[in-house]
């Protein structure tokens, strides 16, 4: 059920009880203009009750800071890595009797690059920014290169050489 804001004829009136819906909406990421859309009213309205009512401006903050909080956290989790509890519930045939069996494991979730990438590339723009060099991107396109034109004349000695292609293989053997 949708709380809003009490209208009169004329005006639609500011009422203390709809801070927790506030709080609860702005948890939810939903912009300035989703909050207004959702208790109908307009947006110079709902700048002027920011501006006139600490008590919405600060239920309207509070829900976005622990969203924020809570996707920080788990981003952090992440990118580090962390352990969780699994539980498996088996049922297990036991003297002709079906036993209900749960266990609870322990589970390391292994760190994850990208969350790592993009914390550090937000956190610490200096060291970790994310570019492309276009002088780093030729000297491995040449590096490739060669590495391939060796391989190409290794392979072709090999194939023109059935000796040396017998030899390796009864080596390996």
């Amino acid at each position: 059920m949708k709380m809003m804001p009490a209208k009169s004829k004329k005006q639609i009136v500011y009422l203390p009880s709809v801070l927790d819906s506030v709080r609860m909406i702005a948890k939810r990421g939903l912009t300035d203009k989703e909050i207004c859309t959702y208790f109908d009213i307009p947006e110079t309205l709902f700048a002027k009750w920011l501006k006139a009512y600490p008590s919405f401006r600060d239920a309207l903050n509070e829900g976005r800071t622990d969203a924020d909080a809570k996707v920080v956290d788990a981003l952090h989790k992440s990118a580090i890595g962390h352990k969780t509890k699994v539980t498996t519930t088996s049922i297990v045939e036991k003297n002709g009797k079906k036993i209900k069996r749960t266990r609870i494991n322990e589970q390391l979730i292994a760190p994850n690059v990208e969350a790592q990438k993009f914390w550090l590339t937000n956190r610490d723009k200096v060291n970790w920014k994310n570019r492309q060099s276009s002088e780093a991107n030729i000297q491995a396109a040449v590096i490739v290169a060669e590495r391939k034109e060796l391989i190409d004349g290794i392979f072709t000695e090999l194939m023109s050489n059935p000796k040396l292609v017998e030899s390796i293989t009864s080596a390996k053997n």
